[in-house]
This record gives structure tokens, C-alpha cells and sequence, in this order.
């Protein structure tokens, strides 16, 4: 597994422990943590579930990266994909600082996606939405995701590789992908 995936406008790097206070300052900020599970604001939490994660980093189980942008090497946000399985896996995490180019995101689920598929190569991917996020929802639903549960806050979705191959190829010429 590289430390470093490259796209044309970001970058993800795997998280370290001197990570934890930009993860903290992502997860417990109250405009950008809507729809995403809270944590505790407290420092040495953060550093010993990111201790005990790069255990699970280290068995192929988990992998959690800051997101970068390219031109500033400046931390813009995280993703991860955990619960890896032989032919699945689930991921989530996903978080951005506020007042970036919009399509940084798309650039990260394309980014992630590819690492899913075809790094790990697992045929199907799993996430949760919450019910609240209706933009994140319907781009989900276009990129070719499966409604496959939802609860009394999410919406639970899957992925095929077949599926986002189909959708993968429009994106080959975008300046974000």
C-alpha cells in the first residue's frame, strides 16, 4: 500500500498521529459536522483511536487519509474505507474544510473509488448517508449507488465495481478526476 495516492488537483496521504488535532478540529466544528457521526472533543481520545487504527492500517483492515490539496500541500479533509473484507468494504469519514473548489469532493470520491476498486480490488463498496444530506443523496444516487437498507437517520447504499465502471469512464477527460 503507497503512504501517498495523487490526483490531479488533491492528494491523499495516510494519517498519522500528528494528524489529530486537524481530525478534531474537522469533526467537532458544528457547521461541518451535520451529517456525520460526533466525537468527543478531546485530544487524547483522538490520538489513541488514531494509535490503535494505524494497528488496524498495518493488517490491511483500515486505511484513513488526510486529503490534501496539491498546490498548497494545505490539509483540506479525510476519507477512510474500513471493515475491509475479501470482497468488500465499507467507507466514511468523509469530511472537507469550508469554501474549497466544490468539485475537490467529486475529485475524492472518484479518487477513492478508484482506490477501492482497483487497488484493493474489491467488487463492492458500502456507506451510509444521512437522510439530511440531500445533495450528497442525489449525487450518490446518480454515481450509480444501490439504496440498500435506511434507518431512522440513514440512508444505506452499495457500489459494484461493474456499476461504477459504467459511470467511471465519463469522468477519464475531467480536469478533476
Amino acid at each position: 500500500m503507497h503512504n501517498k495516492i495523487k490526483g490531479k488537483n488533491i492528494y491523499f496521504k495516510l494519517v498519522e498521529v500528528e494528524d489529530a488535532d486537524f481530525i478534531l478540529k474537522l469533526r467537532t466544528n458544528p457547521v461541518l459536522n451535520k451529517h456525520i457521526s460526533l466525537v468527543k472533543d478531546d485530544i487524547k481520545l483522538q490520538i489513541e483511536w488514531i494509535t490503535k487504527y494505524k494497528e488496524r492500517e498495518y493488517e490491511n483492515k483500515e486505511y484513513y487519509f488526510i486529503i490534501y490539496e496539491n498546490k498548497t500541500n494545505k490539509k483540506i479533509g479525510t476519507i477512510r474505507v474500513y471493515q475491509i473484507e475479501e470482497n468488500s468494504c465499507v467507507w466514511g469519514s468523509f469530511i472537507f474544510l469550508e469554501n474549497l473548489n466544490p468539485l475537490y469532493s467529486i475529485e475524492a470520491v472518484i479518487m477513492n473509488y478508484d482506490f477501492i476498486f482497483f487497488d484493493l480490488k474489491k467488487e463492492i463498496v458500502n456507506f451510509d448517508v444521512r437522510k439530511s444530506n440531500k445533495q450528497v443523496l442525489l449525487f450518490h444516487k446518480k454515481f450509480g449507488a444501490s439504496l440498500i437498507n435506511e434507518d431512522e437517520l440513514n440512508y444505506y447504499f452499495c457500489l459494484t465495481k461493474n456499476n461504477y465502471q459504467k459511470i467511471r469512464n465519463r469522468f477519464n477527460n475531467w480536469p478533476y478526476a
